[in-house]
This record gives structure tokens, C-alpha cells and sequence, in this order.
């Protein structure tokens, strides 16, 4: 493929790669990812605060997310430099974690979608329960959380009795 025909192609070409990269993200599972700090700025208030901030953030070639496997930030990533996430990249056993990582990042277009996936892909209906709590697990217990509240609507439908013990935990009741 030739460099200058498509953006999104050459955009493509920097996600994750420490040729073009001027910060290691170092994740909770202790993986590598790379990063450009100009786009991960540009694209992210929370990014731009962490690295152009006068702190020692700023001037360190390493950022660490302890609470965000590399997994997630690999969907944060591509978000980041494409605008876009493919569906297939959400799955049931990441798609609470990238939320999470999305509404770490105030990416609310990305939170978006991640909830329409949920909703499309019929994760409220098949694993409702076993989402919740996870979610609970991993996010504060606000009123004004999107997914939370989807999950919880959702799992109130559910006759109790026909849960099985190991899909949804007390802390989710």
C-alpha cells in the first residue's frame, strides 16, 4: 500500500508502533504499548493533562495505567488515532473494561458505541448478570452511570430463581 493515499491507512501504520512512538504505556498486566503523546493529546483531554501537564508525566518516556490491561488500551488506542473501533475488537469478556477505560479517558463517543455494541450484539440479554457484576466490581456505583444502569434494568427482568449462583455475584444484587 502506498503512504499518502488514505489517512486512515497512515494512521493505521502508528497505532502501537514503537518506531513512531515517543511514550511507552505500560498496562495493568505489566504489557507494553506504544504511543505518539501529540495524538494521544489531541484526542484525549485526559491524555493531554497527563502528558503536557509540567509534572513529571511530561517529561518521562513511560505512562503507566495500573488499573487498564493492554487489551483495553489497544481499543483506546485505535480509537484514539482511527475514530473508530470495530465491533469484533468488543467482546463479553472486555467490552466492561473498555467502557471503563473509555469513561477514564472522557471519550464519550467511544462509551457510545460501546453501549450500542452491548446493546446490539444482545449482551444484555445473554450475560446481563455475569456484565453487572463485573461492572460493579470495576466502576463507582453512580446514578448517573449509563452502563450501569442498563445492566441493572436488565438483570431486574430476570426472575432471581433462574440465576444461576455463579453469574451474578451479591455485590451486583
Amino acid at each position: 500500500m502506498t503512504r499518502g493515499c488514505s489517512l486512515e491507512q497512515d494512521l493505521k501504520l502508528l497505532v502501537n508502533n514503537p518506531k513512531y512512538s515517543d511514550i511507552e504505556i505500560l498496562c495493568q498486566d505489566e504489557k507494553i504499548l506504544h504511543g505518539c503523546k501529540a495524538i494521544l493529546a489531541a484526542r484525549s483531554e485526559v491524555c493531554d493533562k497527563l502528558l503536557y501537564n509540567g509534572m513529571k508525566e511530561s517529561y518521562e518516556k513511560q505512562i503507566s495505567f495500573p488499573k487498564i490491561n493492554s487489551s483495553e488500551m489497544e481499543i483506546i488506542l485505535e480509537y484514539i488515532y482511527m475514530g473508530s473501533v470495530k465491533e469484533e475488537s468488543l467482546t463479553k469478556e472486555n467490552i466492561i473494561e473498555a467502557f471503563y477505560a473509555a469513561d477514564y479517558f472522557q471519550l464519550p463517543d467511544l462509551q457510545e458505541f460501546i453501549m450500542k455494541t452491548i446493546k446490539s450484539a444482545n449482551y444484555v440479554k445473554k450475560y446481563s448478570p455475569e456484565l453487572l457484576t463485573k461492572a460493579v466490581d470495576m466502576m463507582p456505583l453512580l446514578e448517573d452511570n449509563i452502563l450501569l444502569n442498563l445492566l441493572v434494568e436488565a438483570v431486574a427482568t430476570i426472575p432471581l430463581n433462574t440465576v444461576e449462583f455463579d453469574r451474578l455475584s451479591i455485590k451486583a444484587l
